[in-house]
């Protein structure tokens, strides 16, 4: 899983339930799965829509002096640190990194002897052995400045993975897929 980034919903032994149906009709089972896919449509719209939004403009910078702590146990010491204000958030304009991210943004269903999952997960685009979709949901990363060779900047990241899923989103999910499962076996009857 190093190419990707991911959380999952479990429902209790999905495997057996899928086996179950397949047994009796592959072709509601392959449903019962679309059904799982289209259970997150909520929360992929919601990782789409703040990838819409443009992150705030690193505004300036100042160097301060921080207490580092190692985490190796080693002893406490000063350093000075750069710190980054924000600045205005630009209008208009497209980003790529950012499209390419919301279209690489998928659910899956995993139902394997190890692992049973309703899963997110994105790819998105690669550069330099770096997967892009990783760096972007990270505070603040730095790139290097198209047309001026050697010279780099920094940009805040936007955390879109994580951080507009809500714990309602997740419950809602969970009840669509539980909801999923029983009009599958109901339509066995």
């Amino acid at each position: 899983m190093a190419d990707s980034v991911s959380f999952t919903v479990e429902p209790v032994n999905l495997r057996a339930i899928l086996a179950e149906i397949k047994e009796i009709d592959p072709k509601l089972a392959n449903n019962l799965r679309r059904e799982f896919r289209r259970s997150g449509d909520e929360i992929l719209a919601a990782q789409r829509a703040a990838l819409a939004k443009r992150p705030p403009r690193v505004g300036g910078s100042s160097t301060v002096l921080r207490m580092i702590r190692p985490r190796n146990g080693r002893k406490p010491y000063l350093a000075l640190r750069r710190q980054y204000q924000e600045g205005g958030t630009r209008t208009g304009g497209v980003s790529k990194l950012r499209s390419k991210i919301a279209g690489g943004l998928r659910v899956r269903t995993i139902a394997s002897q190890r692992r049973q999952a309703v899963e997110f997960k994105t790819t998105g685009p690669r550069n330099g052995g770096a997967n892009m979709a990783r760096v972007y949901e990270s505070r603040m990363f730095r790139h290097p400045v198209f047309g001026r060779p050697g010279e780099w900047a920094p940009q805040y990241g936007q955390p879109y993975f994580f951080k507009p899923v809500t714990d309602e989103m997740r419950q809602r999910m969970s009840a669509r897929i539980t909801s999923a499962i029983d009009d599958a076996f109901a339509s066995l009857r």
